[in-house]
This record gives C-alpha cells, sequence and structure tokens, in this order.
C-alpha cells in the first residue's frame, strides 16, 4: 500500500528493510522518535515471574505519512483480553455545545485559543492489568517481559485513564464540569465565566488571559497552542474578534479522496438535491461490495461536514442516509452531488455574530390569568442547583416547518427546525417524523413540539453555563392553525391523536417558557431544510450571514405580547 508515493510498511521488520532498500532512514527515525517517548512500561527481570491477573496484550507498530510527507509511526495496543473490570466510557462534548459556547465568549468579549494535547493517553496512568512483549528491532525494550502502568493507545481503558487524568488538571486550574454536558467545563473570574470545551484531547479554551491555563497543562502534557487553528476538523477563523466557522478544510480534503475512489470528477451544482427529487422511489441497480461501502464512507463524511456548520446539506443527507444499508447507484450520483456542490461552494461557513435585539420579554406582557384554570401548575423547572448567571443574556429563537407526507413510499412527514442564540444559529435539526399524520395540522403539531422541547433543553443548558436568559424563548411557525391553537385559551383541538403534543406546547406557553408567533412561509429560514429555494439562496449569500440577517429583520417586526397572541406578517 502506498500513500503520497510512499510505501506504508505493515511491521517494524518490513519498514526497516525499506530503508536499506532505499538507503534512507526515515521510517527507523520515526521508529526512534516513537520509543523514545515510551514511559508506558517496567520492565520484568528473566528471573521474575508475571504477577498473577495479568495478560498479554499484543503491540504493534501502526505506520502513516502526513500531508507534509513526515513519516510516522505510533506503537498501538490490540485491544483484547478478558472482559473489564473497570469502566471503559470515556464521553465528548456535543458539537452544537461547542458553537453555543463559542456564542457565548464572543458575546462576553472572551478570546479563543485551540490547544492539542500531543500524545496524549501516554500520559495517563493504566487501570488495566497488563504484559506484552516487543520485537527485538524496537531498541532497548526490544526482547523484554513489560509491564503496563500507564496507558498507550488501543488500550480498552485508555480514553477513560486519559479523560480522568485531564479531568485532575482542570480542577487544579478551579474549573468544574458543567452538568448539562461533563466536557463542557467553567470557572468564575472577574465579572464573568472562563469556558474549555474539551474533545479527547483537543481544547477550545475561552478566556481573557490564557497564559495561566496554558502553562499548567504544559508542566504534564506535551502541548500545541493555536489562536486561529481546525478544531474538530472544521476551520475557525477570526475577523475583527468575531469568529467564522467553516468546513473549507475537511471539505477540500474529502472531495478529492471522494474522485479518486469513484474514478470519476465532481461536476458543479448550485444546490446539494434537485427540486421535488425523491430518492425512495429510485429503482436503478443496487450497488456491488465495494462501492456500497464506498457510498457509506459518503454518507459519513458528509454527516461530519453537517456538524462543522453546513446545514444546508441536512435534508439531502438525512434522505440518503436511510439507504445505507441497500443503497442503489442513483442514491450514489445523489451523493456525488452533494459532494459536487460542496466542492464547488467549499468557503460558505457561519458567521457567529450575536446580536442583542428588542425581542418580547416577560416584563412586557403578562401571562393571562384564565390559563391558570387549564394549567394551574404550569412553571418552567429552573434547577435549584444552577450557580448565579453573569454576562450579557441570550435570547433563544427557533424556527419550525416541517413537510407534510414528503416520503412517497411509507407517507411520512419530515420535521425541519433551527435554533439560534442572539440571531447565531447553533442546532439545526432534519429528520423524519416516527409517526404518519394524515393532515398537514398533525404534522406540523408534531414538529413544533420537538422543536419546543429542544429550547427547553436549551434554556436549562444555557442555565448550567451560568449564562443569563433573556425572557421567553421564541418559536416561529408558518401554520397559522397550530399557531392559534397551541397560544390562544379559546381555541380546541380538532385532532384527538395529537393531544399530547398539543397540551404539551400548550403548557409552555401558559408557563410563558416560549411564545409562538406566525411567520409568513417565505420568511421562515427553517425552510433550508425541505426547500431549496433557500439552498439556492444561501450560495449567494454566505448561510451564516443569510441566517442572521434574516432571522433579525424577521423578529424586528414583532413588538411585545404574550401568550394567547397569533403575530403575522
Amino acid at each position: 500500500m502506498y500513500k503520497y508515493g510512499f510505501r506504508l510498511p505493515r511491521s517494524s521488520k518490513e519498514a526497516l528493510e525499506i530503508d536499506r532498500a532505499a538507503g534512507i532512514t526515515l521510517w527507523a527515525d520515526a521508529i526512534h522518535k516513537e520509543m523514545s517517548k515510551m514511559e508506558q512500561f517496567d520492565v520484568l527481570h528473566e528471573s521474575s515471574s508475571i504477577p498473577d491477573g495479568y495478560e498479554r496484550l499484543r503491540c504493534m507498530l501502526i505506520f502513516d505519512i502526513k500531508l507534509d510527507g513526515t513519516h510516522k509511526a505510533r506503537l498501538f495496543a490490540d485491544g483484547s483480553g478478558s472482559p473489564l473490570y473497570v469502566d471503559s466510557y470515556s464521553s465528548v462534548i456535543a458539537p452544537d455545545h461547542v458553537r453555543l459556547a463559542l456564542m457565548v465568549a464572543t458575546l462576553n468579549g472572551l478570546d479563543q485559543v485551540m490547544i492539542d494535547l500531543e500524545n496524549a493517553y501516554l500520559h495517563a496512568v493504566t487501570k488495566e492489568l497488563a504484559y506484552t512483549y516487543l520485537p527485538l528491532e524496537l531498541g532497548n525494550l526490544g526482547g523484554k517481559t513489560l509491564i503496563f502502568h500507564k496507558a498507550l493507545y488501543g488500550m480498552r481503558t485508555s480514553g477513560a485513564c486519559f479523560h480522568e487524568a485531564l479531568s485532575e488538571v482542570l480542577l487544579q486550574l478551579r474549573f468544574t464540569p458543567s452538568k448539562a454536558d461533563p466536557d463542557l467545563w467553567f470557572r468564575l473570574q472577574g465579572d464573568t465565566y472562563e469556558y474549555i470545551a474539551r474533545y479527547v484531547d483537543d481544547l477550545m479554551i475561552f478566556t481573557r488571559n490564557p497564559q495561566d491555563i496554558v502553562t499548567t497543562l504544559q508542566d504534564t502534557f506535551s502541548i500545541h497552542v493555536g489562536n486561529t487553528n481546525l478544531f474538530l476538523g472544521g476551520d475557525i477563523a477570526s475577523h475583527d474578534r468575531c469568529p467564522f466557522i467553516s468546513a473549507k478544510t475537511y471539505i477540500n480534503n474529502r472531495w478529492k479522496k471522494v474522485e479518486n475512489l469513484c474514478s470519476t470528477e465532481l461536476q458543479h451544482y448550485d444546490s446539494p438535491m434537485a427540486t421535488d427529487d425523491h430518492p425512495e422511489l429510485d429503482d436503478t441497480a443496487p450497488l456491488d461490495s465495494r462501492m456500497h461501502s464506498v457510498y457509506r464512507f459518503l454518507v459519513g463524511a458528509a454527516q461530519w461536514i453537517i456538524i462543522l456548520g453546513r446545514k444546508e446539506i441536512l435534508q439531502a443527507v438525512s434522505a440518503l442516509s436511510n439507504f445505507n444499508q441497500i443503497p442503489r447507484q442513483g442514491h450514489l450520483n445523489r451523493m456525488l452531488r452533494v459532494f459536487g456542490y460542496l466542492k464547488f461552494h467549499s468557503t460558505l461557513g457561519i458567521s457567529m455574530i450575536p446580536t442583542v435585539s428588542s425581542f418580547p420579554t416577560s416584563s412586557t406582557a403578562v401571562v393571562p390569568q384564565s390559563w391558570i384554570e387549564q394549567y394551574p401548575h404550569a412553571h418552567e423547572e429552573i434547577p435549584t442547583d444552577a450557580p448565579q448567571p453573569l454576562g450579557r443574556s441570550v435570547t433563544l429563537v427557533a424556527h419550525v416547518d416541517p413537510s407534510h407526507a414528503s416520503n412517497l413510499l411509507n407517507r411520512r412527514s419530515d420535521t425541519g427546525f433551527v435554533v439560534l442564540a442572539n440571531g447565531v444559529p447553533f442546532y439545526w435539526h432534519s429528520k423524519e417524523q416516527n409517526t404518519i399524520e394524515t393532515s398537514t395540522f398533525g404534522s406540523e403539531i408534531v414538529a413544533t413540539r420537538i422543536a419546543a422541547e429542544k429550547l427547553l433543553e436549551y434554556r436549562y443548558k444555557l442555565r448550567m453555563m451560568r449564562v443569563p436568559i433573556n425572557g421567553p424563548s421564541l418559536l416561529f411557525g408558518n401554520n397559522k392553525p397550530v399557531i392559534t391553537s397551541c397560544s390562544v385559551l379559546s381555541s380546541t383541538l380538532k385532532k384527538r391523536h395529537n393531544a399530547l403534543a398539543y397540551h404539551k406546547i400548550r403548557e409552555c406557553v401558559a408557563a410563558d417558557i416560549i411564545r409562538l408567533y406566525h411567520v409568513d412561509g417565505k420568511l421562515n429560514i427553517a425552510d433550508i431544510f425541505k426547500n431549496l429555494f433557500l439552498v439556492i439562496l444561501s450560495v449567494v449569500i454566505a448561510p451564516g450571514f443569510y441566517l442572521n440577517l434574516l432571522s433579525n429583520r424577521t423578529l424586528a417586526r414583532f413588538r411585545g405580547g404574550g401568550g394567547g397572541q397569533v403575530f403575522s406578517r
């Protein structure tokens, strides 16, 4: 196997043979560099016996070539062994929480610093009872019986051990994990909170003075620091201290690989999917086993691109991911269209510019007393352990718009909505509903209930991040019967099987947690997840700027109002 013109060895012995044949020492140097870091083992003398309860793990060197041509070797354990006697779970931060923390940090004037902890797992003490033998060609440790005392890549508990080791360092820095996400840490610093978002060994730090954090981390780990860098494969640029997130680097790396795997040149498209396309009706030939694997790779890569901020391809990828088990040639062609669109529009992203608008708040209107009769105990459950919020407040807004019976085979509807914090989109959703709704009203109220519950979730998470929330959250939809039924007390439900969604939404309105507003369908930005009009428009204007601009202009039309009132353009 070759990569960038270099042959990749499958073992340390083969790597040294390649060096000898070519008269170079590239692989030998890579092996020496890796083994010189090894402090993972205690050498067991030949006269000593292996302690009781210890199991043997096989170790091997994995070889790779970096983009700059650097030869790299890494020692891995094969992860074998009996069932674990310790927990091996290790969590990572949710990408939407990274975006939310980035927006809050920008709102409060905090700088962001990206840190990569190099050879992270090698710094953690292992909890596994294991030993190994290494090949003779691996220097001083070769041919000896070695007892693990530190973690190694490939060991089943290494992720959990490193997670614990990093937590101990963050606790020394007086950071505390958020109860809403254990990988989002915060600490009080002056008149605001500082945050650290961690994803395995990648850290994004939001602070005004990062030096004390960097110094403490350097005492334990070998780190690489960058002010403008990649985080989880996504680009985070800064313009006038306002971040702009995109997936440009990841997309450019992936479309080249797609062309190589499919032996084709990606074509230019202005939208990720054709108008009124229905991939569920495709009857072309199924893909063979090789192209089946390629198709699943394309879907996985596209899903990560969505996570990195390219929300306009969500509806297309969500529809095509339904065929992962038995994809057809037509489905592959559609995925190639998605990557063709991304190839020629790779620079789009989200401008993380928070805005503060004069939204309606609970101080400008009182929930009508009559709600108490039907929902006497309606109130927002505010966590009693939520600490004092500091910094500038955040207004949550959601736009929802489902497509009724859009799947022509099973007649299920798609739910699409986007959640914004001070005008910045940080969460987007497009998914087929679990039930078949016989009316537009049914699909709309199901989608509205899902969006309302997501707003409740993020209100809790913001409180656990110590962020002030500006009054009730706003939920915009373009189906007037749903808005009326759920916000006007005298309205009655016609579709009884939608009673749970109906009462859940009305209870939130009665408690003044959310307020429902009607918006013209042409101004509903959630339409991007079911209608290609806004997808095409997003090519002309960067999606983040487009969402910020449209949402703020739409919301500026509304003033005042509480539960029980319906507003339209």
